[in-house]
């Protein structure tokens, strides 16, 4: 009878350790398993996909792929991807791949005082789309001398050399 009690309780022990381990329940699927958010997770596998590129003034472009789930346009994306806060000032434009090769620049009009992409140059992005965004290293008083000088104030900021001469004129 003692030695029934004691390979009774040995086994009660050793079942209690394994727990619910030895039973062999299966793990959920990638694909059904939810989020954080209380989404289902995406399959990244065959998500189209917009590359962005950081070109700063000098030193070597960085690349950011981001999964283009949903219509999205290119404010959206630059929010998404937390392009505002990589430079001081940027340009925006978008490289579209093309049927033929190649691809086709669509230059992005951002605003600098409300720090978004304006309505009408906020196009939607497709799949295989590249946004380029650019340091910008412009300052304030560039932009004062395009404002009062026009053409003029853009050859005093940019250097405005003259395709005759090699050397620097004002022209006016």
């Amino acid at each position: 009878m003692r030695l029934h009690s004691t390979a009774l309780s040995l086994g009660l022990v050793v079942s209690a350790l394994t727990g619910c381990a030895s039973l062999g329940t299966p793990k959920p699927d990638a694909r059904v398993e939810l989020s954080k958010a209380g989404t289902p997770v995406a399959d990244t596998a065959n998500t189209p996909t917009v590359n962005i590129i950081f070109q700063p003034e000098s030193g070597r472009p960085e690349r950011l792929e981001q999964p283009l789930t949903e219509a999205t346009t290119v404010q959206q994306m630059l929010v998404q991807s937390g392009s505002y806060q990589k430079y001081r000032r940027i340009e925006v434009e978008i490289d579209r791949p093309l049927a033929s090769g190649g691809f086709h620049k669509i230059p992005c009009e951002y605003d600098r005082e409300t720090k978004q992409i304006s309505p009408e140059s906020d196009y939607a992005l497709m799949p295989g789309d590249r946004v380029i965004v650019t340091q910008d290293t412009s300052t304030i008083i560039d932009d004062m001398m395009r404002a009062a000088g026009g053409n003029l104030g853009k050859r005093f900021t940019t250097g405005g050399k003259h395709k005759a001469a090699n050397r620097y004129r004002v022209e006016g």
